[in-house]
């Protein structure tokens, strides 16, 4: 076998490769952990302002498609947030 004939030296030089290897991997799932929990309290933060934004407040597509809508818009226009998305596709 191919194994057999390395030396302990070479072993144990491989064997810290992988350490190393592994130790850099774990850097980088915690790492994109960090980042999604950060991501979660930026969507939370957002959120937060826009339910409670006092202005009217509308989030788009490109082509104009309404994704979202917060209170104030929908009181102000008179529609649920589902009714003005809904009535956004018709008018497509």
């Amino acid at each position: 076998m191919k194994d057999q004939t390395k030396t302990k030296k070479q072993l144990v030089r491989e064997l810290t490769d992988l350490k190393q290897r592994i130790s850099e991997c774990e850097k980088i799932e915690n790492g994109g952990k960090r980042l999604e929990t950060m991501s979660r309290g930026n969507e939370a933060r957002y959120r937060s302002i826009f339910d409670h934004s006092l202005d009217a407040m509308l989030l788009t597509a490109p082509d104009g498609e309404i994704l979202a809508a917060n209170l104030q818009a929908c009181a102000m226009l008179g529609y649920t947030e589902a009714e003005l998305q809904q009535l956004d596709r018709e008018q497509s």
